[in-house]
Formats: structure tokens, sequence, C-alpha cells
């Protein structure tokens, strides 16, 4: 499978990262998305779940882009 048909897999998202995340969370909830010391996996809904918690965070410390 070429680069684009990979990338065809996946809906749209608006060149952003949390909208690249998203989509890509949607279509592979379950699947593992990041592999740490080859010890503990995380899927991607579980990944999905803390960017949104540090983004929470950052933002309740008022950090923002350009911050």
């Amino acid at each position: 499978m070429n680069s684009l048909e990979v990338l065809n897999l996946y809906s749209p998202h608006q060149e952003t990262l949390s909208s690249l995340l998203e989509s890509r969370t949607q279509k592979n909830l379950d699947k593992e998305c990041l592999l740490f010391e080859n010890k503990r996996s995380y899927s991607w809904k579980e990944f999905h779940s803390w960017v949104c918690g540090l983004s929470h965070f950052l933002s309740s410390k008022k950090i923002q882009k350009g911050t």
C-alpha cells in the first residue's frame, strides 16, 4: 500500500494536530497507537484521552498558541 492509499483510509482533517488525532482515533479506537519501551502499549482511545487531558490542563494554566 502506498502513502496516498493509507491516507485515503482516514477521513479528511483540518490540517491541525488535534483534527488529525481525532480522525485517526475514530478509525482505530482500540488499536495500538503507542508502545512505550516495549512494555506498555496505549490504544488510540487511551492516547486521545491523555492528549485531551493535557490540553485541558495547559488551557487551565493559560498556556496557549503563541505563549
